[in-house]
């Protein structure tokens, strides 16, 4: 089965607000939904995000959080959906809205269960995620995700380079944000590096591998 997202929604930017909104239409009961966010607070208030829509609260897969209380990039992923249009919100815990900016993707896909994940955080201009383990099936859908409050102001390498084959972006990279994804063709650890950017600031990153929900061990399988 091919991991291929089944469709992706607009990017939303937080634009000024602590809350950013995308939707889905026409989703397939039983597919799984994951949510991309990436946000900046340029106060470093360090808000937690959440995620929700109708049918509940989505869970953070992967968090990477050590942004030095400026930048936060999380992965969240609801199981069996239920069909047709999903309207997905992603709040900010705190903070003053005229701070707060990056954005928010989704993607519907096939039944999956986290396989692998890295994440990093700091303050720097060279950004790179080291390869995570090695996979437990090749096929997996990667998804690369940074937040980085000096982004917009260049440099780097879009889409990122790593995995074993090309991601393709999701956004446009003009929100102090990033994220991308590919499907695998080997059970090798997948990383992303985005070479350096023009200042370093404080940032997030993560990577996340997902393996079919079919072929994922009973412990690792979310359904």
């Amino acid at each position: 089965m091919s991991l291929a997202p089944v469709q992706i929604s607009s990017a939303t930017s937080f634009g000024g607000s602590l809350s950013a909104a995308v939707s889905l239409t026409g989703v397939t009961a039983g597919n799984h939904i994951l949510v991309i966010a990436m946000h900046i607070d340029a106060a470093g208030s360090s808000p937690s995000l959440s995620c929700s829509d109708s049918q509940g609260s989505y869970s953070a897969d992967v968090d990477s959080s050590n942004g030095g209380g400026a930048s936060r990039t999380t992965l969240f992923r609801l199981a069996n959906a239920t069909g047709g249009s999903h309207t997905i919100t992603v709040t900010a815990s705190s903070g003053l809205a005229s701070n707060s900016s990056g954005e928010v993707i989704a993607l519907e896909v096939p039944p999956v269960a986290l396989d692998q994940s890295n994440t990093v955080g700091g303050n720097a201009a060279a950004i790179s995620v080291a390869a995570t383990a090695t996979l437990s099936a090749s096929g997996d859908l990667a998804i690369a995700a940074l937040s980085h409050i000096n982004l917009n102001a260049g440099g780097g390498t879009f889409p990122p380079t790593g995995g074993t084959g090309t991601y393709t972006a999701l956004v446009s990279h003009l929100n102090k944000s990033d994220a991308d994804y590919q499907i695998l063709s080997s059970t090798a650890g997948v990383g992303a590096n985005w070479g350096t950017l023009s200042f370093a600031g404080k940032y997030t990153a993560l990577v996340a591998a997902y393996m079919s929900a079919a072929v994922a061990p009973p412990g690792m399988q979310c359904l």
